[in-house]
């Protein structure tokens, strides 16, 4: 397993570096609802996984602003947020 972007954050000195990781999904099925059912399902295996194996690493699903406001605006997607 792997996520698709890894990357290091660097945030004010005192905090020292912020470890990341991203999981880059395109929503580009034929289903949105569908889309996020995977999605929101591989983004719960990996912060299961990485929570024991990468505890120092923050998970993060990245998607675009388009699908991101097309889901805020339906029932399911507020309810998720």
């Amino acid at each position: 397993m792997y996520v698709d972007l890894g990357a290091q954050q660097l945030l004010a000195l005192e905090q020292g570096i912020k470890k990341i990781a991203v999981e880059i999904k395109s929503f580009v099925g034929p289903s949105e609802m569908s889309d996020l059912k995977d999605a929101i399902g591989g983004f719960v295996l990996y912060r299961a996984v990485m929570s024991r194996l990468e505890p120092d690493i923050i998970l993060y699903l990245g998607i675009r602003d388009a699908v991101f406001t097309a889901l805020v605006e339906e029932p399911i997607g507020k309810l998720l947020i």
